[in-house]
C-alpha cells in the first residue's frame, strides 16, 4: 500500500519575485509629499502647544528635528508600501528628496547658508527614510507550484 505524502516537496515551489520597475517616480512623489503633510500637521499640533500652554520655544530646534525624523519615516513607510519593490531604496531616495527641499527651502526662502551641518542632516534623513522603508509591509508573494 502506497502511502501519500503529508508535505509537499520543497522542490516544486519556487517563490515569485514582485513585477515592476525597480524605481517608481509616483511612489516617491506620494511618499514625499506625504512627509511634507505629516510635517506640516505636526507643526500645526506644536504652534498651537506653544500659543496655547505655558510651554516655551527654547527647545523649537530640537523639536523641528524630531518633528523631521518622524516625517521621514513616515514618508519612506507611505512610499515603500506603494512601490512593488525596492522598499529601502524607495524610502531612502523619499528622504533624500525630502532633505534636499527642506535644505533649498532654507537656502532660498530664509537666506540660511548651506553647512557642513546641513549635509549631515541630509544624510540622516536618507537614513531614516530608509528605515521607514524598511518597516514598510511587503506585498504578499505569491509562490509557484
Amino acid at each position: 500500500m502506497h502511502m501519500a505524502r503529508a508535505w509537499p516537496s520543497r522542490r516544486t515551489s519556487q517563490i515569485v519575485t514582485p513585477a515592476g520597475p525597480l524605481l517608481e517616480p509616483l511612489a516617491l512623489l506620494k511618499g514625499t509629499l506625504s512627509a511634507f503633510v505629516f510635517s506640516l500637521l505636526l507643526f500645526a499640533v506644536i504652534s498651537a502647544l506653544v500659543a496655547y500652554t505655558p510651554m516655551t520655544d527654547e527647545h523649537m530646534p530640537l523639536v523641528a528635528t524630531i518633528t523631521g525624523v518622524f516625517s521621514v519615516l513616515w514618508g519612506g513607510f507611505t512610499a515603500a508600501r506603494l512601490a512593488s519593490r525596492g522598499a529601502i531604496v524607495h524610502g531612502g531616495l523619499v528622504g533624500l528628496l525630502y532633505g534636499t527641499l527642506v535644505l533649498l527651502l532654507g537656502r532660498f526662502v530664509l537666506q540660511e547658508p548651506t553647512t557642513a551641518l546641513m549635509l549631515w542632516r541630509i544624510a540622516g534623513a536618507l537614513l531614516c527614510g530608509a528605515v521607514g522603508g524598511a518597516i514598510a509591509p511587503r506585498p504578499k508573494l505569491r509562490r509557484k507550484q
